[in-house]
């Protein structure tokens, strides 16, 4: 890093790479290509005959995709060059990986249920991960925090995952306070309701509304 005057991010990733296929393909910075999104669709026009890159560039352009025509004359070419590829599938995105954990898992259809298993398979965080948010939202659903809060915080605080632990740490600034709202079965959901309401009501007054006025719509609402 010091030799070459590059960012240590840059360094790390050059050094954690594989192969060096990795970093011809992707870059040293780890971005896709503008087109990876689009390889399945791009790789099934091609087994359908579809090879002139105008038409490919005109279809995309009508799917709302912003890509200029020399980047798809440079796909076509590497077909050409390669052979007609086989459509393939893209590392999911953390916000969809996190979507497949946070859901329950009765609610996931068998897609993503294949996807989540062999995303955890491959990654054991993953898999520490999902365990840890199940058994939160056992605890959560079912009341449970006075029996198994405790269990769960240490549990999070050894997992090795780092956002878990931080997640634990806050937890426990106010304990007694988590400790109950996961156990009793009283709540302030009604008073955040009645705020959000009267916040609702000042926004379409644009926050000009006197207290008078704001009383008498907040009681006639």
């Amino acid at each position: 890093m010091r030799e070459l005057r590059v960012d240590p991010k840059t360094v790390r990733k050059f050094m954690r790479a594989a192969t060096a296929d990795e970093l011809l393909v992707r870059g040293p910075t780890g971005r896709g290509g503008v087109l990876d999104a689009h390889a399945d669709y791009l790789a099934r026009r091609w087994d359908e005959g579809c090879t002139g890159a105008h038409v490919l560039h005109a279809e995309l352009a009508a799917q709302g995709v912003h890509v200029s025509k020399r980047t798809v004359r440079r796909f076509v070419h590497r077909m050409r060059e390669h052979g007609t590829p086989s459509p393939r599938s893209l590392a999911p995105k953390p916000r969809e990986v996190a979507k497949l954990i946070l859901t329950h898992p009765d609610a996931l259809a068998e897609p993503d249920q294949a996807l989540l298993k062999d995303l955890t398979s491959r990654c054991p965080d993953l898999g520490t991960v999902r365990t840890l948010v199940q058994d939160f939202a056992e605890m959560l659903v079912n009341r449970l925090g006075s029996e198994k809060l405790e269990g769960w915080l240490n549990s999070a605080k050894t997992s090795g995952i780092p956002e878990m632990r931080g997640f634990a740490e806050s937890l426990r600034r106010d304990l007694d306070a988590v400790r109950n709202g996961l156990t009793l079965t009283w709540n302030s959901g009604a008073v955040e309701g009645h705020v959000n309401r009267i916040k609702m009501l000042k926004r379409q007054m644009f926050g000009r509304a006197g207290h008078r006025l704001l009383r008498h719509r907040v009681l006639l609402a």
